[in-house]
């Protein structure tokens, strides 16, 4: 498509249509149609992320993700995947960690996919945020993947289990969206409980 360049004459037809239209005499349709005809294109934004930069935004590994592990292996589980990767549309998903690593586990023919958070940033709030809109795409993606009968856990340390999301609003959030919980003891590195 060819750019138009700056008109005195486009400008004043334009304006005066923009003058119709605000005075309710030209309907919305016209009025884009002379916004088409008369304003420069505008050309698409293209946002590039080197190669480079990409694997470290999608690799970097929890704070608790070992201990998570260990956790799931003293409870019996045999790790599978680590990271756990899923191709979701254009997109590849790395479950555990802002879409950065991931553990699959199985157990008496359970499957399991585990997102682990730490939730040792400045807002636990805001964490909880990020974790429930990790959570809910990381579902989706399971769902429409190849082993759809995965189920998706969020593990969580046990002193953020116990002082913010056993308490409302996470409460009641956590339940409605039916995320399931892991809640892990970073210091024994066990599980102390598995919230259905």
């Amino acid at each position: 498509m060819m750019r138009k360049k700056k008109s005195m004459i486009l400008e004043a037809v334009h304006e005066t249509a923009r003058d119709l239209y605000d005075a309710g005499v030209m309907d919305k349709m016209t009025m884009r149609e002379f916004d088409r005809l008369c304003l420069p294109a505008i050309e698409p934004l293209k946002t590039v992320i080197p190669n480079t930069i990409l694997p470290r935004l999608v690799m970097a590994k929890d704070l608790f993700h070992n201990t998570v592990k260990i956790a799931l292996q003293k409870d019996g589980w045999k790790i599978t995947s680590d990271p756990y990767q899923l191709r979701y549309g254009v997109a590849d998903v790395y479950i555990d960690l802002a879409a950065e690593e991931a553990i699959a586990a199985e157990k008496e023919g359970r499957k399991i996919a585990v997102e682990i958070k730490s939730f040792a940033g400045g807002s636990t709030v805001s964490e909880f945020h990020t974790a429930l809109g990790q959570f809910l795409n990381y579902l989706i993606a399971i769902e429409v993947s190849e082993e759809p009968e995965r189920t998706l856990y969020l593990a969580v340390p046990t002193d953020t289990y116990q002082m913010f999301l056993r308490l409302e609003p996470a409460k009641t959030v956590i339940e409605r969206y039916k995320v399931r919980l892991i809640v892990y003891n970073p210091k024994s590195e066990e599980i102390d409980q598995w919230i259905e």
